[in-house]
């Protein structure tokens, strides 16, 4: 099964499949509440590398990829602000910022939008 993501009229929903489930393997599904999205942009996956801070929950790898929970860097985020990311290198992404709770940033890849 691929992984996906969408956007319903209330939440923004990803669901990681198989490698991302392995390599992010927490959570299974996140959802977030559209009312908390205050900018999507897209991007490419190493200009989002920029505000990430240290790894949470996941893996990252200093080829320009990253996957799952990170800390937004000092810089692009207050202390205990998160990401969950998927990011694989030169890949274009889509990226929520979001203004409520600690999380802070989704960025997922913009093919897994049907």
């Amino acid at each position: 099964m691929k992984s996906s993501a969408h956007l319903t009229s209330t939440h923004l929903i990803v669901k990681p499949r198989g490698w991302a489930r392995l390599l992010a393997p927490y959570p299974r599904i996140v959802v977030v509440p559209l009312d908390s999205v205050i900018d999507e942009a897209r991007m490419i996956a190493e200009d989002v590398m920029v505000l990430l801070g240290w790894r949470v929950v996941g893996t990252g790898i200093n080829c320009g990829s990253a996957m799952g929970w990170f800390a937004l860097s000092g810089r692009h985020g207050a202390r205990g602000e998160r990401a969950w990311v998927w990011l694989t290198s030169s890949r274009d992404v889509r990226v929520f910022r979001l203004n409520s709770g600690r999380l802070r940033l989704v960025a997922v890849p913009a093919d897994w939008f049907s």
